[in-house]
């Protein structure tokens, strides 16, 4: 779950964000929708530390994330999947997702192979097309890989 409390963040001396609040309980998906320069990215980047908010409080999973590294975020499960498709195109599905796998914390075999399996799960038509390059895959078939 991601709670975002009464955040306001600024680029520089420029405040984008102003007492923003959203709540984005577990397996369910949030849109945010607004013009070019509203602060969709501002709001993400302030989501994941990589902007910190001048007032406010961001938890992920009951834990506030002060001061707490991107990276390490994302290891948690603190992910973004950006818009563009960016994945190794000369590199299998399957490759393309043990590439994502490394955000375990533990990196266990099974661990990477549970994650494999729900992502399979989420989108069967990776599961089916796991052995092609990424780059073969069509456009939304892509999304989903990234």
């Amino acid at each position: 779950m991601i709670e975002v409390d009464n955040v306001s963040a600024a680029i520089g001396s420029v405040d984008i964000l102003h007492g923003i609040s959203v709540n984005v309980p577990s397996g369910r998906l949030v849109t945010v929708i607004g013009a070019n320069g509203a602060g969709k990215t501002t709001l993400l980047r302030t989501i994941s530390n990589v902007l910190r908010p001048k007032t406010g409080t961001v938890t992920f999973d009951g834990r506030r994330t002060d001061g707490v590294a991107p990276h390490l975020l994302a290891r948690k499960g603190l992910v973004q999947v950006p818009q563009g498709r960016q994945i190794i195109p000369n590199l299998s599905v399957r490759d393309n997702l043990l590439i994502g796998a490394t955000r375990r914390e533990t990196g266990a075999a099974s661990d990477i192979e549970d994650d494999l399996e729900a992502e399979f799960k989420r989108f069967p038509v990776l599961r089916e097309r796991q052995e092609i390059p990424g780059g073969n895959l069509s456009g939304g078939e892509q999304q989903m890989l990234a």
